[in-house]
Order: structure tokens, then sequence, then C-alpha cells
């Protein structure tokens, strides 16, 4: 289960990190593009895991880094979406074929709106699970028989006392009801079960000294 958590958390915050990270750069896009020129190429490309794409309001790509290929959208139906919106693109027109968190945002330019398109890879993320996976796989089994190990240990010390208990009952016979089990000073159960087995002791050895003048005055009547 803590591995599984592990693994959720960690993926949660790299994809959280690679949004923060297209979002700065679709800022500095816009930034760009509310000037007075918007150049045809944009920086970013697969080197730095990021790209941009700018497209009209017909939809026709205007300006993108280089990596994009063709002249299509990186995410589908950009046009339809209002205000900010991150998807994950499983299958986007990149080189590297690695699916990419993709960001939409409406611009006003200086030569009419906008639709950018900003992208960042997730395969540094998917590398950087899988590995944390492959740790985890060949820790976790190791791990559960030390716990499994440390466990069995821990068990057999707190049981030992009880143990100790056992065999001196087992060899108290019935002519040696005057001895008594050592009551540990641990202020636990181990110490009331000897207390209580000592008790028993004791009524025991009542009952056969009961039982023997019993007998005896049985013996001298007769």
């Amino acid at each position: 289960v803590a591995a599984f958590a592990l693994l959720g958390i960690l993926q949660h915050a790299m994809v959280n990190s690679v949004d923060g990270e297209i979002t700065l750069r679709a800022d500095d896009v816009a930034a760009a593009a509310s000037g007075r020129h918007l150049p045809d190429r944009l920086a970013g490309g697969i080197d730095d895991d990021t790209v941009a794409q700018a497209l009209d309001a017909a939809g026709r790509v205007v300006a993108q880094s280089n990596g994009i290929r063709g002249n299509q959208p990186i995410a589908p139906d950009p046009n339809r979406v209002s205000g900010d919106t991150i998807r994950t693109v499983r299958h986007p027109p990149m080189g590297d074929g690695a699916p990419y968190r993709v960001l939409v945002r409406r611009v006003a330019a200086a030569h009419g709106p906008l639709v950018l398109l900003v992208g960042g890879s997730l395969e540094p993320t998917t590398d950087s699970i899988n590995t944390v996976r492959v740790v985890l796989a060949a820790g976790i089994p190791g791990l559960v028989l030390l716990v499994g190990a440390l466990a069995w240990w821990m068990v057999g010390k707190t049981l030992e006392p009880v143990e100790l208990i056992r065999r001196e009952v087992a060899e108290i016979s019935n002519q040696a009801l005057d001895r008594r089990i050592p009551e540990p000073r641990s202020a636990d159960e181990i110490e009331r079960l000897a207390h209580t087995m000592n008790d028993m002791l004791e009524r025991l050895e009542a009952s056969r000294a009961r039982e023997q003048r019993l007998v005896a005055d049985a013996a001298h009547e007769l």
C-alpha cells in the first residue's frame, strides 16, 4: 500500500511540475503574441521537452516549435476550449512519440485572436516512475522478509516468558505442589499469568493437604 501510494504521489507531483513548466512557457508565448510580431518558429523542441504552437481563429497553424510534425494541432479540438485547459495527449505529432501534457489558452494578439498550445513531454516522468517501480519491485520482497523475520523474533521474545511458565508448570508433579513459579516484575499480562498460576498451585496444595488429612482420619477410625 505504501509503495502504491508513493508511486501515485510521485507521479502526481511530477505531472504538476510539467503543468507548471508549460504554464510559464505559455505566459512567455502569450507575451510575445501580444507584441507586434510573432515568429513563425517558436522556441522549444524535443531536446528541452516543451513545444509551442499558435493557431488563428480558423484553426490554421501560424507558428510552432521545431519538432512538431506537419501543420496539425498538437491537441484535438483546441478551438472548443474556453480558458486555460490542460490535458494529456497520448499520441501527439511529435518526433519522440511520448505522451504530452498540453495547455490550451486563448489570447488576444496584435493581429487577431490566437489559440496557444504549449506541450510538455511526459517521457521523463514516465522514465522516473518506471525506475522507482523497478526499485520497489526489487526491494519490497526483501523488505517483507525482513519485517516478517523481525516480527517472528519479536513475538518469540514476547512469548518466551510464557514458555518458561509452561515448562515450570509441566515439571511440578503431584509430589511437588509446594513449588512456585517465579513471578517477573514486568507489570504486564505475564506477571498476572504467573501470579494466577501460583494461586492455582496454592489451592491445589491446600486441597491435597485436606485430602491427606481426610484419608489419615478415615484410616485411624477404621
